[in-house]
Parts: structure tokens; sequence; C-alpha cells
């Protein structure tokens, strides 16, 4: 049923997104709106990692548009040509979806000009979303201040009993925080944010494992083994 619904209402949902972020408003009012379009999301139907992706993607969009909304005839030789041009960058960011646009504004400006270009020797075929996340691995946005410090933790490689632990120390300490006022918290918030791709992979992570056919076939074994000892 989610994945149903999330294939039915990805393009509203990134329309509705998009349209968000094109809204003048304060950033407090848009953190506000922000957090309770999440919510709307998921009751949609569509799963937390769908929304975050749906959100940066919307974002990218935006962002995009406005840019060609403001681009003038210094751009071009005539008004013409300067329609015909804004017309084309914006069929080009229609031909791709949620993922790729995901995967586009995780690219830094070299990354968007390849596939930019690819596309135009295509003649209009946009790259997949594999041959987008490979160019991104390659081309990834580059994140300046406080978002790109990076500690000597999350670099190092774990072996599988420091990983359940560090698991544990990671269950814990969500456990334990305010998560109903964080958001007033802008350095919290700023700290969050160093981490918000590795979120969104935890998250695409636990739902695979969740609805994996070994996962839901070990939890009618557990369920069956319960009732025969109730019953004994």
């Amino acid at each position: 049923y989610t994945n149903d619904a999330e294939a039915r209402y990805e393009k509203a949902g990134l329309t509705l997104v998009t349209s968000f972020f094109q809204v003048e408003m304060e950033q407090w009012q848009r953190r506000t709106f922000l957090k309770r379009l999440r919510v709307c999301l998921q009751e949609i139907g569509f799963k937390p990692s769908k929304v975050s992706k749906l959100i940066t993607a919307g974002e990218f969009m935006a962002v995009a548009m406005k840019q060609i909304e403001g681009m003038t005839n210094e751009w071009c030789s005539s008004t013409e040509e300067l329609a015909k041009e804004k017309g084309e960058q914006l069929v080009y960011l229609q031909s791709y979806g949620v993922s790729g646009l995901y995967q586009l504004a995780r690219m830094n400006w070299k990354g968007q000009a390849q596939a930019r270009n690819s596309y135009a020797a295509a003649d209009g075929k946009p790259l997949t979303v594999r041959e987008l996340e490979r160019l991104q691995s390659k081309y990834p946005a580059e994140i300046s201040g406080s978002r790109s410090r990076k500690t000597k933790l999350q670099d190092e490689r774990v072996d599988g009993g420091q990983t359940k632990e560090l698991v544990s120390t990671l269950v814990n300490t969500v456990k334990a925080i305010d998560w109903s006022s964080i958001h007033d918290d802008p350095e919290a918030m700023d700290l969050l944010s160093t981490v918000e791709l590795r979120l969104d992979h935890m998250a695409e992570l636990v739902e695979k494992w969740k609805y994996s056919p070994l996962t839901i076939t070990s939890r009618y074994e557990q369920l069956e083994m319960g009732l025969n000892q109730d019953a004994e």
C-alpha cells in the first residue's frame, strides 16, 4: 500500500514541496511549516526516507525555477531565444523524477553541468538514477561552514562488536533527546544537518530490513512460538 501511494502521489508531493519553497517567509516560519509538511506527507503514505528526498528535491527544483525566471536577455540575443532557453531548461528539470532531482541536488555545479551536457548530447534523454548516483559520488555538493566538520569517528571503520555497541549508544541517546523542542535550538539543528544524509540512509536500511522476507518470516516464527508456549 505504501509503495502504491508513493508511486501515485510522488508527482503531486513534489509539486507541493516545490511550491512551499517558492513562498517567501521568515526562517522561523519555514521551519515551523516544514515540520508540519513532513507530517502531512507521511500521513498521505510517504515513508520518512521518501519525505526527506521529496523535500531535498523540491527545494532544489524551487531554486532552479527561480534561477530560470531570473534569466535576462544577457543570456540570449533575443527575447524569443530567451523564452526558448527558459522552456528548455524547465523541460530538462521536469524530465527527472524525485530520485533524479534528489541526486542532482546533492551534486556540485560541475556534476550538474555534466548531467545537463549529457542530456543535450543524448537528444533529451536524462541520465538514469544509477548514473546520477555515480556522478554525485564523483562530484558531491560542497558543504561549507560547520557542516563541513568531520570527526575521526565518522571516518573510522569499526568491527561488528563495536558497531553493535555504537548503535546501542545511539538508540539510548535518541530516546533521551527532547525532540518536541529541538527545532528551537539553532545550534542543535545545525549539528543534525551535518548527518542528514546519514539519517536518510539509516531510515532506508531499517525500512528494507523491516519488510524483507527473512524478517517477516522470523516475526511469524516468534509469534507462533509464543502462542505455543502460552498454550502449554
